[in-house]
């Protein structure tokens, strides 16, 4: 309806009020299967508000906007995570979840609904992937630390090379003599 006063036939016509603000949909835990058969547990929250009155009204009825965007954002993280490998997630999570928000957005927009955004508030992996990415982690950290050992190792050698050279002439064994000496 337009802003003022407006006809209204009571007969054919009712007037429902319908919320137009920002909501949110908190989505709870679900465990969902990788490509590479690796269970996740996965938490987010999904931001959306009400643009076509008329679409939501008629497709969907007001009572059932929080349950349409609940269960459409659960089946499209659930979709997007079975397509994905566990090492595409961890390594582009961002553009994972942009790219599952815009399905989400492709699914309710001809419903009359926004998707404002969606987010990843936990993602909990088993407890034997923890262990072996803390390792792989570990690993790679020893490694860098070895790599700095040995580059400062050569770093060392070449500088008593140079103070070798130097000490090398007669006035340098002079020197060292008479410091003995006394």
């Amino acid at each position: 309806m337009q802003p003022g006063f407006n006809y209204k036939n009571p007969c054919s016509e009712d007037v429902v009020e319908v919320d137009m603000k920002m909501k949110t949909t908190l989505l709870g835990k679900q465990v969902v299967m990788t490509k590479d058969n690796i269970q996740l547990t996965v938490d987010a929250i999904v931001y959306y508000r009400v643009v076509n009155p008329l679409k939501v009204k008629y497709m969907l009825g007001l009572a059932s906007i929080y349950n349409a965007v609940k269960e459409a954002a659960q089946a499209s993280i659930r979709t997007a995570v079975g397509e994905s490998t566990l090492d595409n997630i961890l390594a582009h999570r961002t553009t994972f979840f942009d790219t599952t928000k815009q399905f989400l957005q492709n699914q309710l927009h001809s419903r009359g609904i926004h998707i404002e955004s969606l987010y990843l508030t936990e993602m909990i992996l088993p407890a034997e992937i923890m262990r072996n990415l803390t390792a792989a982690a570990k690993q790679q950290r020893l490694s860098e630390a070895q790599i700095i050992t040995a580059q400062t190792g050569v770093e060392t050698a070449k500088l008593m090379k140079e103070s070798s050279e130097l000490l090398n002439t007669k006035a340098a064994m002079q020197i060292r003599y008479l410091e003995m000496l006394t």
